[in-house]
């Protein structure tokens, strides 16, 4: 499905942030990896002769060599009309060259009076056909309507501080506090209402970048200059990418028209942006996700759901601290929670190695288990359409099944051979999610994993040194991630000010507890009852003790590791397509731009994240491991053949 549309919304209609130009463009981003725009400009001197075919030709040669890395075209209209009515039409025929799902950004700059911007509006939309515009905010807002609630399924960047020699004659003048163009960027962040205004600010003047990203956290910024102007691409990507490594097109023209092949050069930019893109992350990722877990723990405080004192557990172990996610029970809290769930689920952490989305853990549902997990779900599909602009299903299930209406226990999104999401409070037993687990089977959905509020960090018992969370992991073999953990909170008491905060004075009993009950004090206890010497093992512990040791999934996966007999392994039928420089820094691969010819059957990809409907299973008390692939055409056999060679021999169930 195309994401833009060849005809004009009506303007009472709003279209969905899910059809935004933004939101489009987040979509290609992610297709392709890349936050490189092509320019098209025609300059007179690189073209055969002064004509507007040769402009045209010129262009389309750059979108056939450049497509598969293009984020986003930008052909510059001035070089079109200067050809005149010729010009004109050339410039629409290479904007309708552009393959669908490509945004096309007309770098036009206009800006006039209302009803003048509307006619710049109809010819830039309606007639041409782009899907955004360059735009010059001097008149103010009544020249920018007309573009962004005129026409709200469209784009504009509005040039905000530019690359040119004399952008500082007025951009940077004072106006009280700061710069104008920094006014100019807060206006913009203001007019934004319809996710289709972005900011032009040149890659010449880091600086300049910093501020405005400082000013407007999120909105996408239009970096021109890198190349032949100079801007160091280095330093402008990293001043103005966004906290989640998106937020920036970088527009080069000449670097890539003018080199020996487009193509590589095109690829080479794309290459040097993505890496500092996964530098920027990496380092943004600590920082953040630091202040995240301690924002968590303080606004679960101020809610009254993180209590300090003296509580007995269900499980009758006395503790000094109580979590109850249920006093989160207002609107603002839960929305609040939300985005903390959100941002636990999809955003790296220093904690985690990577969250569940950035590692790959794809999803098309989320489950909320009754009855807390219901409105946590809810919340948490809100958040993540405001955060990251995904539209996310959810499902729930009740305790008592209905006989009447839709019936069943089951209620909101389909789950049937779906991917779902567990969200829940906390993992105390693990008998929620086990619960959870039998009811999914039910519909054949697939759990890619949890997320969870806050993660106790503490052992089952002295004999069994898991906590309940590692037994989910090992039990269903799927990842959990929680906001918080019990480490999160005594680095939080070990970084307040004691004359200040009455909270600091639990720190003591806290580290007391986590020395008794954390994991890593059940690991040691148990070691002290099991004395090993040169020749044998003296028995401490019971006979019961050492076989659920023994037994222990470590222990077996241990086992697994050691030297096993090679299983010959037929070649391929089908020659793999894998093209190792088109994977990105988190894994994900893109497909092909179709169905490869000569085979008998076909995957499709999820319609969340793209990825292959690939997944791992356990039978018969985890002794039997099946690869799963689903969302297949084509000739069974074959495939299934194929995919068990790529499984070295093993079973493979489709």
């Amino acid at each position: 499905m195309e994401h833009f549309r060849r005809t004009r919304a009506k303007p009472t209609a709003r279209t969905s942030k899910m059809t935004s130009f933004f939101g489009a463009l987040r979509a290609r981003v992610a297709a392709v990896d890349s936050l490189l725009c092509v320019g098209l400009d025609p300059h007179v001197a690189e073209l055969p002769e002064a004509s507007a075919a040769a402009a045209q030709a010129f262009c389309l040669r750059l979108i056939e060599q450049t497509q598969h890395v293009a984020a986003a075209y930008k052909p510059n209209s001035a070089f079109f009309e200067a050809f005149g009515a010729e010009g004109i039409t050339a410039l629409h025929t290479v904007i309708k060259a552009v393959p669908a799902g490509i945004p096309v950004l007309l770098d036009a700059k206009r800006g006039d009076i209302s009803t003048t911007a509307a006619a710049y509006a109809v010819s830039a939309f309606e007639k041409l056909e782009a899907h955004a515009i360059t735009l010059a905010p001097y008149m103010g807002q009544d020249s920018i309507d007309p573009f962004v609630r005129g026409h709200p399924e469209r784009g504009c960047f509005v040039l905000c501080k530019t690359s040119n020699p004399s952008a500082n004659d007025f951009q940077t003048l004072s106006v009280g506090s700061r710069a104008l163009f920094e006014e100019v960027a807060a206006k913009c962040e203001q007019w934004n209402s319809e996710d289709n205004v972005g900011l032009v600010v040149g890659a010449t003047d880091v600086e300049a970048l910093r501020r405005v990203r400082a000013v407007t956290p999120k909105l996408w910024i239009l970096a021109p200059g890198i190349g032949a102007q100079g801007g160091n691409l280095e330093e402008a990507v990293t001043a103005g990418l966004s906290s989640d490594g998106l937020g920036l097109l970088v527009p080069v023209s000449r670097g890539i028209s003018k080199a020996s092949n487009p193509k590589e050069a095109a690829e080479s930019l794309r290459d040097a942006i993505n890496a500092v893109r996964k530098t920027k992350v990496a380092a943004a990722a600590v920082s953040v996700s630091s202040s995240r877990e301690s924002e968590f723990i303080k606004f679960a405080l101020s809610f009254g759901v993180l209590k300090f004192g003296d509580f007995t557990l269900k499980s009758g172990r006395k503790s000094p601290y109580f979590f109850n996610a249920g006093l989160f029970r207002t609107g603002r809290a839960l929305g609040q929670l939300g985005k903390f769930y959100a941002q636990a689920i999809h955003v790296r952490s220093a904690r985690h190695e990577a969250a569940l989305w950035a590692n790959g853990v794809e999803f098309d549902v989320l489950f909320g288990p009754a009855y807390k997990g219901i409105t946590l779900a809810a919340a948490v599909a809100i958040a993540y359409a405001e955060l990251y602009d995904v539209d996310l299903p959810f499902a729930y299930n009740r305790k008592e099944a209905k006989d009447h209406g839709e019936g069943g226990v089951l209620v909101g999104a389909d789950m049937t051979n779906k991917k779902v999401l567990i969200i829940d409070d906390v993992i105390t037993a693990g008998t929620a999610i086990r619960e959870a687990f039998g009811i999914l089977e039910k519909t054949g959905a697939h759990v890619s994993g949890v997320c969870i509020s806050l993660d106790r960090q503490e052992k089952v018992s002295v004999e069994d040194t898991r906590s309940a969370i590692d037994q989910v992991k090992e039990s269903f073999g799927i990842p959990v991630v929680s906001i918080a953990a019990l480490d999160d909170l005594v680095g939080f008491l070990e970084s307040v000010d004691p004359a200040t905060d009455a909270n600091a004075a639990f720190l003591p009993v806290i580290r007391a507890y986590r020395a008794d009950f954390g994991q890593a004090a059940a690991i040691a206890m148990f070691s002290r009852r099991v004395l090993v010497s040169a020749n044998s093992i003296e028995r401490v512990a019971s006979n019961r003790q050492i076989r659920r040791k023994t037994r222990h999934p470590a222990n077996l996966r241990a086992l697994q590791r050691q030297p096993q007999e090679e299983v010959a392994v037929p070649p391929l039928k089908y020659e793999p397509t894998y093209v190792p420089e088109t994977v990105s820094f988190n894994g994900w691969s893109p497909a092909p731009a179709a169905p490869l010819p000569g085979l008998p059957f076909h995957v499709k990809r999820t319609a969340v994240g793209l990825q292959l409907p690939v997944y791992r299973d356990y039978r018969n008390g985890r002794t039997r491991v099946l690869t799963i692939l689903r969302r297949f055409k084509g000739d069974e056999q074959e495939l299934r053949d194929e995919m068990s060679k790529v499984c070295e021999g093993k079973e493979v169930a489709i």
